[in-house]
């Protein structure tokens, strides 16, 4: 159960970090701030309990779905839309492998435990996505 709540911690970061990309990059919110954090911290309980299946694909499809349900709630065409979520998906797909080595890297020569080093990098991970997307919106 903790596991769950460190992993709900970091992909709710995880949607706030799209949330300040969709501002940046769309700017026009149909809902208000209340909904919008109600409706992030909903997807990403599902995300995180879907998370905790192992199932990488299905990690993929629901980050999907999640990213696609979150930026209904802004004003914008459709094509706008679906280039936004690419775009995010592109910035996961640059972020991820990165962790990856470093989470080799870590596992191998400093930590030997299996769970604190993927946290350790999946927070890292976070770090870098948000720097990433902070320069992308600048």
């Amino acid at each position: 159960m903790v596991l769950y709540g460190v992993r709900l911690l970091i992909n709710i970061f995880d949607l706030f970090i799209y949330r300040r990309f969709l501002d940046v990059f769309i700017g026009k919110r149909k809902t208000s701030v209340e909904f919008s954090i109600f409706l992030l911290i909903a997807c990403e309980m599902v995300g995180s309990a879907v998370n905790q299946l192992g199932i990488n694909w299905l990690n993929f499809i629901t980050l999907i779905i999640i990213l696609s349900i979150y930026i209904c709630q802004y004003r914008a065409k459709a094509v706008s839309k679906i280039v936004a979520v690419l775009l995010y998906i592109g910035l996961v797909a640059i972020a991820e492998p990165i962790g990856y080595i470093v989470y080799q890297i870590v596992m191998k020569n400093y930590i030997g435990q299996e769970e604190v080093t993927y946290y350790f990098v999946a927070i890292f991970v976070e770090i870098f996505r948000t720097l990433m997307v902070e320069m992308f919106c600048r």
